[in-house]
């Protein structure tokens, strides 16, 4: 299955699954900037029909990348529900290594820090050090519940 989807104003032949993923990465990319965004915004936002929009969103809440944040308020007209990324799908784990000490923290996939710790270097250096680092990675991973 194929389509066409506008692209800087240009007009290209696309197979589905590419579009498909240009238009999750761009309700994606708009979530990580605004934060918590309406559905009706989104589709402004990105230009995409609305329908394009329904089907991004309710991909990305089905495989966990999304929630439901309310609806909006305040505003005349149909209310539109307000959709934010879930932080707790995904986690990164930071590493500073410097001559006395290694610091690990973990964060979510919005930057929160989850957890920090700070240990003395292993003295032996090489090996030692890169499995002292997976070591305290895995027990701050542990220690926040991942």
């Amino acid at each position: 299955m194929s389509g066409t989807m506008t692209i800087n104003g240009r007009s290209r032949a696309v197979d589905a699954p590419v579009a498909r993923q240009i238009s999750v990465h761009a309700v994606v990319r708009i979530l990580a900037e605004r934060g918590a965004t309406a559905q009706a915004d989104l589709a402004r936002l990105t230009g995409y029909s609305r329908q394009t929009i329904s089907d991004v969103v309710r991909e990305l809440e089905d495989t966990g990348w999304l929630k439901r944040k309310g609806r909006t308020a305040g505003k005349p007209g149909r209310t539109s529900t307000v959709y934010t990324l879930d932080g707790s799908i995904a986690l990164a784990a930071a590493v500073d290594l410097g001559g006395t000490k290694v610091a690990v923290a973990i964060s979510d996939l919005l930057g929160t820090i989850l957890g920090e710790m700070s240990v003395p270097t292993d003295r032996r250096g090489g090996i030692h050090v890169v499995e002292q680092i997976d070591r305290e990675i895995k027990a701050l991973l542990a220690s926040v519940g991942a």
